[in-house]
């Protein structure tokens, strides 16, 4: 019974372990509404951002995936770590968890065409990432 007991609860420990690190860039408009990306590839939307490339620091890897997504650019100096948050990762099987680094920074640019707006009204289009991510910031009274 005991090693029965100690087998499940490995097996939930490896299920609930982070697998990756995403950054995230948190945006928020004059309507109090987070910025999140559309891509074709993906049915719902996304926080703007992505896996943390390996051998770089999470402000290079946000920067980039920033710039190729929304076609902006992250002012270096300004890039400052706001909050983490662990969550399912998207698109993979059940027990598959990321942790999500967000970050604040000013940017240079016109956001690009992919760039969509959504206030808690607007978790149904998201991910349960992206549905958390905009959870954290209605608590912290950033989004309506």
């Amino acid at each position: 019974m005991f090693k029965q007991q100690q087998s499940e609860i490995a097996a939930e420990l490896a299920r609930s372990a982070i697998s990756f690190t995403r950054v995230s860039w948190v945006h928020v408009n004059d309507n109090d509404q987070a910025l999140f990306v559309y891509s074709s590839k993906f049915e719902l939307l996304h926080e703007p951002g992505g896996k943390r490339i390996l051998d770089q620091k999470d402000e290079e890897t946000l920067a980039q995936k920033v710039l190729r997504d929304l076609q902006v650019r992250l002012i270096p100096e300004t890039i400052e770590w706001w909050f983490s948050f662990k969550a399912q990762a998207d698109g993979m099987p059940d027990g598959v968890r990321m942790k999500t680094r967000c970050f604040k920074a000013q940017f240079e640019g016109i956001l690009g065409p992919n760039a969509r707006w959504l206030g808690t009204g607007g978790k149904h289009r998201t991910t349960e990432s992206g549905s958390m991510f905009i959870q954290r910031l209605f608590y912290n009274g950033i989004v309506g």
